[in-house]
């Protein structure tokens, strides 16, 4: 599920490659955010499987802060097409967040994107998503670090939870 038009707008940051596979870059915007959750760990020092881990939790949290800034940024406007437009960078950043790690959280701010632009199936669909990433087993094994990163960034879940059920049952 990607959430494309069948005629293929144009995505910041998204393009085919020769065998048409979808790539992407990270945009500027996009990197600014990733540059911020880096920056928080400036002088860290780990392992090396433990820092890979760790890199691609902060590219995907710098991602998703970009995409939720985008959200907060046009909660509030109406239907136009600079709304549109936003909500779909949002939607791309999210998903480049997911191809580093399957945070249930970027499947929820998804799941919220597409009730905004009124994609109401998508959006049960993407709840429904979020619910089954909630009841997947957490990274006991993980180091310290890690499991204390993911439970700063999925500290909502509990509450999510409860609207993801709500929404799963009020859209058709």
């Amino acid at each position: 599920m990607f959430g494309f038009s069948k005629k293929e707008p144009k995505i910041p940051g998204w393009d085919k490659d020769q065998k048409g596979n979808w790539v992407f870059t990270i945009t500027e915007e996009e990197q600014v955010y990733v540059k911020s959750a880096f920056s928080q760990f400036e002088g860290f020092v780990a392992e090396k499987e433990v820092a890979e881990v760790l890199q691609n939790e902060l590219r995907s949290s710098g991602l998703s802060n970009y995409a939720a800034n985008l959200v907060l940024f046009n909660e509030d406007k109406k239907e136009s097409k600079e709304r549109t437009q936003n909500l779909e960078k949002a939607l791309s950043a999210l998903y480049k967040a997911l191809s580093f790690s399957q945070s249930p959280m970027a499947y929820f701010t998804i799941a919220q994107i597409y009730e905004a632009l009124n994609k109401k199936n998508l959006a049960k669909q993407t709840y429904k998503d979020f619910l089954d990433k909630c009841e997947e087993p957490e990274r006991k094994n993980a180091p310290d670090i890690i499991r204390i990163f993911l439970k700063h960034v999925h500290a909502n879940i509990p509450d999510c939870i409860q609207i993801a059920e709500q929404k799963v049952k009020e859209l058709a």
